[in-house]
């Protein structure tokens, strides 16, 4: 009873610690090199270079659309031609997010920045267009991604990284600023 217990406990403590985005040590080696778990897989700082924020998605699939321009600026969209799309990102950094600004957001659509900073939050309804946010991080090394679609993750080939249009390797992802 009690090694089920304690195997509870360290499987919530180890749970809640990926959800957080931390990185918790597993062993060490006899070199006295601490493995550490990554929650998240790295997508390619590169990947997300260069992208047009202003440029048009139309006849492109439903998704995801993440780039960065030269001035350091980040541009998620999300697309969602026909139908009605329900999109939900969370956004974590350890820097902080400032000159958060929405694109073309409509009536029930929020982005919202936690009191600390290093939390975005994307709720928006796409019918037959494009919505987005545009940012940057200030003071922070990597910036991970939980993206959704209708209530589930988002598949990574519906995730468009840069002007490559590169998919992540999963989803969620992070990558390093």
């Amino acid at each position: 009873m009690i090694r089920t217990l304690v195997t509870s406990i360290l499987g919530i403590t180890t749970g809640l610690a990926l959800l957080a985005g931390a990185s918790a040590p597993v062993s060490a080696d006899d070199e006295g090199v601490t493995p550490r778990v990554t929650p998240v897989a790295e997508a390619s700082t590169e990947a997300v270079q260069g992208v047009d924020p202003e440029a048009e998605r139309d006849g492109r699939p439903v998704g995801y659309y993440i780039g960065r321009s030269a001035d350091g600026g980040i541009h998620l969209r999300s697309h969602g031609p026909h139908a009605r799309h329900h999109f939900t990102a969370v956004l974590r950094t350890d820097g902080t997010f400032v000159d958060v600004e929405g694109v073309r957001l409509e009536r029930g659509d929020a982005v919202r920045v936690s009191d600390d900073g290093h939390t975005l939050r994307y709720d928006v309804y796409t019918f037959d267009g494009l919505d987005g946010v545009d940012f940057r991080v200030e003071g922070g090394e990597v910036l991970a991604f939980h993206l959704e679609l209708n209530g589930r993750l988002i598949d990574t080939d519906r995730i468009y990284l840069g002007a490559a249009d590169a998919h992540p390797a999963h989803n969620p992802f992070r990558i390093r600023l």
